[in-house]
């Protein structure tokens, strides 16, 4: 179950005391920055890996040394590729194994959507890598499914996925892109500066506020049909919960 429009930690609690398992609205998508607030150096090493998987240039070779400096990070890879959900014969014991049989673009968004959920493992934190997982998903299927003429499905996985980033990190989103290698209108969506790209951001959260204004205002400029959207949206709802579910991120 998911609730919607949740605003305050009154409502919060209220759903999650009615049995909602999933929530979504303004209290887990409003920043709470400290001003000058720096990233803590206990972060910066995942950031730095965050920053190495969002970089289209970084290779296999790479990524496997990012495994390889973060021992939990591959106990949980290798515990997701040797679970009933991936349907392997045999056990994957090698690091290198399990990153053969997944590829590089596949393992780096699992990677991506791990070192954010694992990022605050209060309430509230759960809830935002939840919503994360949940936009990055949904986006991505939008661009499998032709939904997102000029919009590739990583590209769309990317701003879905780092759309709260700012709220997880308790930092603006401009001090958060200067640490990230993201392409020029991935940022202009990710801190408003340009409006057709950002019509993606008003679509997600028409969506999480049940504003129906904003979602035919939104889908409309997008040109992506009601009845679709609303199908694959439930769809993400579904993988997203199932990937958190199993503690691992199938993404």
């Amino acid at each position: 179950l998911a609730a919607s429009k949740v605003e305050d930690w009154e409502a919060f609690e209220g759903a999650k005391a009615l049995g909602f398992q999933y929530f979504q609205g303004m209290f887990f998508s409003a920043p709470e920055i400290v001003p000058g607030k720096k990233i803590p150096s206990e972060r910066t090493t995942r950031l730095r890996l965050l920053k190495a998987l969002a970089d289209p240039d970084t290779d296999l070779a790479e990524v496997v040394g990012i495994f390889s400096a973060d021992p939990p990070l591959t106990y949980r890879l290798l515990s997701y590729i040797n679970s009933p959900a991936f349907g392997l014969n045999t056990e994957v014991s090698s690091l290198k194994h399990a990153v053969s049989l997944l590829g590089v673009q596949p393992l780096k968004r699992w990677a991506m959507a791990a070192l954010i959920s694992d990022h605050d493992r209060t309430d509230k934190g759960s809830e935002l890598s939840w919503i994360s997982l949940h936009r990055a998903l949904f986006l991505k299927l939008l661009a499998e499914n032709g939904l997102a003429a000029g919009w590739d499905p990583d590209t769309l996985f990317l701003l879905g996925l780092f759309s709260n980033l700012d709220s997880i990190l308790g930092l603006s989103m401009a001090l958060v892109l200067e640490n990230l290698p993201l392409e020029a209108r991935l940022k202009a969506a990710l801190d408003r500066r340009d409006a057709a790209s950002a019509a993606w951001l008003d679509l997600l959260r028409g969506l999480e506020d049940g504003d129906q204004e904003a979602m035919r205002r939104s889908l409309a400029l997008l040109k992506i049909p009601a009845h679709r959207a609303a199908v694959l949206y439930m769809t993400a709802t579904r993988l997203a919960a199932e990937a958190l579910a199993e503690t691992t991120c199938s993404v």
